[in-house]
Formats: C-alpha cells, structure tokens, sequence
C-alpha cells in the first residue's frame, strides 16, 4: 500500500529567483513522487518569503502540522533540514512530535528519515543548517556594509528608482505612497495592520 505524501517546500523571499526556486522545488516533488511506487502524492504545503529561522507565520507548514494531527497524510517529504526549519531546537520538537503521532518525515537529499536515523545525527544535521543560516546572515550584512561604504545603493528601494550603482531618483507614483504611510503613521497614529488595510484597500 502506497503512502500518502505530504511534501514541504519553502523560500526565504519572494525575489524572482527565489519563487524560481520554489517552483522547481515543486517540480521536484511530483516528478519523485510520480517516480517512486511507494508515495501517494497527498498535498505539496509551500511557504513563499518566510525565513527557516522560526516557525512563526509559516501559513503552509502550520497547515501542514494540522493536516498530519488529523491523520491526513502517512510521510513529509522535505527536500533538506533546512527548508525544513533552520533552528535545531524548532527542528527536533517538530520531528519528535510528528514521530509521536506516526508520521514520518524523510530528508530526501539525505537519504534520512526520523524513523530510521538516530536523533543525534538529526540534530547534528539541523545544527549546520541553522550555523549554515548564521553564516549567510553574517556574510550578506558585512556585504550591505562594505556597499553602503563605497557609496553604492541596493538593487530595489520602494519609492526610487536605480540610476547606475551610486545613483537614485525618485519615482513619483510609488513616492506618494511613501509619503502617504508616513502621513498616516506619524499624524493619524495607524499601527503597520492598519496602515496595511488601508493601502489594500485603496
């Protein structure tokens, strides 16, 4: 009897390359469960522009978590640790928790799953995801520095538009916008959930 699959995908931002990402990542998923006589596919669960650092607002993997309570699914397939979770400690209370229901969840790129791999290596594995995490975070802010020194400006800032990389001028339509939640922060007290359903709704 096949077992029915859940499978997690996620990226960090919602930069073009990025959704790229999480669309092949899906690809993925339905080529290897098609492939693979032992998966049902039940469900792909993918979080667009969420940080692995922490579980909070993680709308899919939540969904997700519910669904396998439920009994909707037998096995999560996650491509790796870290797009699983990127702190050891969230990492190791999810898989224990999901170990405790029945659910298994199989590391495909590692070949390990959380019923057959020991928790040592688990965790072992999820801490170099998290240091993996640290590292890039680290890396990328010395890189904004260093740019920042030379006098260069970032690829996007809401409100200009890019020159040349030392160059920004105004772009008047998304400008207003700037000007306006400004406004509505400073003079009218909106908090970001109101300022929010105010430009949605406009």
């Amino acid at each position: 009897m096949k077992k029915r699959a859940a499978c997690y995908c996620r990226v960090s931002t919602k930069k073009e390359d990025q959704l790229r990402s999480l669309e092949m990542q899906k690809q993925f998923f339905m080529e290897y469960c098609r492939n693979n006589s032992e998966y049902e596919l039940y469900r792909i669960y993918a979080d667009e522009g969420i940080s692995g650092k922490s579980l909070k607002n993680r709308k899919a993997f939540d969904r997700m978590i519910n669904d396998a309570k439920n009994g909707c699914f037998d096995v999560i397939l996650v491509k790796d640790f870290s797009r699983f979770a990127r702190n050891t400690v969230d990492l190791l209370t999810v898989v224990r928790m999901l170990k405790s229901i029945g659910i298994e969840v199989y590391f495909v790129n590692y070949n390990m799953t959380n019923f057959g791999d020991s928790e040592l290596v688990i965790t072992m594995m999820g801490a170099l995801a998290q240091a993996e995490s640290a590292a890039l975070s680290k890396k990328l802010k010395l890189s904004k520095n260093m740019t920042a020194r030379q006098g260069r400006v970032p690829n996007f800032v809401y409100g200009y538009e890019r020159i040349d990389k030392y160059t920004l001028k105004p772009n008047e339509y998304e400008a207003r916008w700037v000007r306006k939640i400004f406004e509505l922060y400073v003079n009218e007290g909106m908090g970001t959930a109101r300022i929010a359903e105010y430009l949605n709704s406009s």
